[in-house]
């Protein structure tokens, strides 16, 4: 197999694992829309997230967590809340200080 050949298998599955992911994310998203609203504060999100308060806070701000504010405090729908990554954290912390997220400091 010479290596056109070989690149050309690789791209065909990659493009087949595309689609894959693409309908598990639509997959996700239909049962998520059934899942009924899970109120939670901002202490009881953090805790089951792993981040600190001040993280949550800020990811609520930003609009990176489902969050609705009443008053001072904020609510999260846990039912919403999906896996928020080190780049979600970064980029909050980032618009926090008023800083740009640069693509390349990653």
């Amino acid at each position: 197999m010479g290596l056109d050949a070989f690149l050309a298998e690789v791209r065909d599955e990659l493009h087949a694992l595309r689609a894959d992911v693409a309908e598990l994310k639509e997959q996700n998203a239909r049962m998520a829309a059934r899942l009924p609203t899970q109120w939670a504060s901002v202490a009881e999100t953090a805790q089951a997230t792993g981040y600190c308060e001040a993280t949550v806070q800020r990811l609520c701000k930003t609009g990176r967590l489902p969050a609705t504010r009443h008053g001072r405090k904020w609510l999260i729908d846990l039912s919403r809340v999906h896996a928020v990554d080190a780049e979600d954290v970064a980029a909050a912390a980032a618009e926090a200080r008023g800083l740009r997220a640069v693509e390349g400091d990653r």
